[in-house]
């Protein structure tokens, strides 16, 4: 596009000074219009109704802009590959969400909030890959994970290292109703496989089994393949929720949004709740128990397998 204004100015300006050339000519006394002086003078014509399609055409641009509240994504550089920006150089943006919004967990692992919309600004879907993290708070609670995903920052290693971290609320508390296995997990609200860190404790939560293994890994999924797939990039937000000082998160919520088609592939808002059916936590310190029934015996129920895939699209309205 650069070469075609520099032709433009290399007309308009042969143009005008065929055009002073004429009038030059002219206040001397030659009046006659010369096949050059015509060839010139056409050009100049030319040259301005080129520049007004393209001030018009911005024109439009920008008033789609106002009218629809979005703006268009800016093109991305090195024929289609997007510059990946260094960790944290983006300010972390929050979304305005507060427990008092969020239902009361009634069985599912998720649920929709704000018509299944992200809370996203239309400043914000550009499609430049970057990754931010907030800083811990007064507590050492992990905060939001803010990060716009391209094939550029899917990572590459296999392995976790996150064992040495041990997020606030953390207990090695195992139950023979999780076939023996601890309660909580290192739950990194950014996927590992979108950015590789190890040992990133501003991305680390203490998060239930039934809470990693259900709605975040399906929505997840579907976000690294839709980027792999169409080599497009999708902006993600997780924010864990704290009541009060409680060092254990009761849920975490998650907002994703296609960049280049401003959501028409990917878009979601969901809560996901930090629970495990069968077993009361106190979010408090994360110690917890068996959940007793009626009968005074220990709930041994699970999760129905039903609820391990999350399709927004499917979401009843």
């Amino acid at each position: 596009m650069v070469y075609v204004y520099i032709a433009l100015l290399a007309m308009a300006l042969a143009g005008i000074a065929t055009v002073i050339i004429h009038i030059v000519k002219t206040s001397k006394g030659q009046t006659e219009f010369s096949r050059v002086s015509r060839t010139g003078l056409v050009m100049l014509v030319v040259c301005v109704l080129i520049a007004g399609l393209s001030v018009y055409e911005i024109a439009l641009i920008r008033s789609y802009s106002r009218t629809s509240g979005r703006t268009v994504p800016q093109t991305q550089t090195n024929r289609g590959e997007s510059k990946f920006l260094p960790t944290n150089s983006v300010p972390v943006r929050t979304a305005p969400v507060q427990l008092s919004d969020i239902p009361e967990y009634s069985g599912s692992a998720y649920t929709v909030l704000h018509d299944n919309v992200p809370y996203f600004s239309p400043d914000e879907l550009v499609p430049t890959a970057f990754q931010s993290y907030s800083e811990l708070d007064s507590l050492g609670r992990c905060r939001t994970a803010y990060a716009c995903i391209g094939r550029e920052n899917l990572s590459s290693v296999h392995k976790r290292q996150t064992e040495e971290i041990r997020p606030t609320g953390w207990q090695d508390t195992t139950y023979a109703l999780l076939g023996g296995q601890t309660l909580y997990v290192r739950c990194e609200i950014l996927n590992f496989d979108f950015y590789g860190q190890n040992r990133n404790e501003t991305n680390l939560i203490t998060g239930t089994r039934y809470m990693q293994e259900q709605a975040p890994q399906a929505m997840e999924n579907l976000v690294q393949d839709y980027v792999q797939d169409s080599g497009n990039h999708v902006l993600y937000r997780a924010t864990p929720l704290y009541e009060g000082q409680n060092l254990v998160a009761t849920g975490v919520l998650v907002e994703a949004e296609s960049v280049e088609d401003l959501g028409g592939s990917v878009s979601f808002c969901v809560f996901c709740y930090n629970v495990q059916p069968g077993i009361t936590i106190n979010y408090a310190d994360g110690t917890s128990q068996l959940e007793q029934t009626e009968s005074g015996n220990s709930e041994t129920a699970q999760p129905s397998a039903s609820e391990a895939l999350f399709y927004p699209a499917a979401e009843e309205s």
